[in-house]
């Protein structure tokens, strides 16, 4: 039953990266920059690249084991970065998303019901459905494309200094727009910097 179990995460973690990979373009969580990119690509031979990166975090610590009247859980979720920096190392274009996705099993390791749908949170849109619970009534996609669009004029190393409280945006220019945890989105983004050519 464990290699069933690790073979279903596997395949969860695959399903998310792809489902990552998708076209988001009706979601909206691409930042409008497009200007500063055409700005930074027309300067470009006189003061350097625009240099591009993707970052990927991916956690499965949610996933369960099987029980007594309780189906075993591979859950994974993946956080995505793309950023665009200038030759000065600013962001002059971010895009953010993420996916959930659960395969669970039974006591057995046989799998259950596979899921019918493995869109992101971008590509769900309003069907995602946290407005309704959302103490400034948005959506994630809404909140991420806030979210981007602040970065957008920073460097990755003053986006990681960013104020938080538990893990939320916890400065003024972001708490009215931005009220979800933003950690493991963070992640994504450092590793998106680190990865920029």
């Amino acid at each position: 039953m464990k290699r069933f179990a690790v073979l279903a995460l596997l395949a969860a973690c695959a399903l998310a990266v792809f489902s990552g990979c998708r076209d988001n373009r009706r979601d909206g969580n691409v930042v409008p920059a497009t200007p500063a990119l055409r700005a930074g690509r027309a300067g470009a031979d006189a003061a350097g690249q625009i240099r591009m990166g993707l970052g990927v975090v991916t956690d499965a610590s949610a996933s369960r084991s099987a029980a007594e009247g309780q189906a075993g859980r591979a859950r994974v979720s993946s956080y995505y970065a793309a950023l665009a920096l200038n030759e000065r190392g600013v962001i002059v274009a971010a895009w953010l998303d993420s996916a959930q996705h659960d395969v669970e099993f039974d006591g057995a390791g046989a799998l259950l019901p596979l899921p019918e749908s493995l869109l992101t949170r971008g590509e769900l849109g309003d069907a995602y459905g946290m407005r309704r619970a959302s103490p400034i009534g948005r959506e994630w996609h809404e909140q991420m494309r806030d979210f981007a669009q602040w970065m957008v004029g920073r460097t990755p190393a003053e986006v990681a200094e960013m104020a938080l409280s538990n893990g939320r945006p916890a400065g003024a220019d972001l708490t009215a727009s931005v009220t979800i945890n933003v950690s493991p989105m963070l992640a994504a983004v450092a590793r998106a910097a680190e990865n920029a050519r």
